[in-house]
């Protein structure tokens, strides 16, 4: 019983990979954009620390330049595809 739900877990980490690969190349050139702290908090309705616990815990991808953090627009998609409830 035990490797059933070892399997199954692993069949559903590959098929979330798989999603995410083809997810990712049939945005369009808009998701390419590159958006600051204050964008996404306003796109994603959230306060500064949620927006932090996000990029701490890894969920969401980022770049930090002289201390300012941008996030590709491609990456909030993904994270929410990824994260989305069934």
């Amino acid at each position: 019983m035990e490797d059933n739900n070892t399997l199954m877990k692993e069949l559903l980490e590959e098929v979330k990979q798989i999603k995410s690969a083809l997810i990712k190349p049939t945005m369009n050139k808009e998701s390419d954009k590159w958006l600051d702290n204050t964008d996404v908090k306003e796109m994603l309705h959230i306060s500064t620390r949620t927006l932090q616990r996000l990029r701490v815990s890894g969920m969401l991808k980022y770049s930090k330049i002289k201390g300012k953090i941008y996030y590709r627009l491609t990456d909030i998609y993904l994270m929410l595809e990824q994260n989305q409830a069934e």
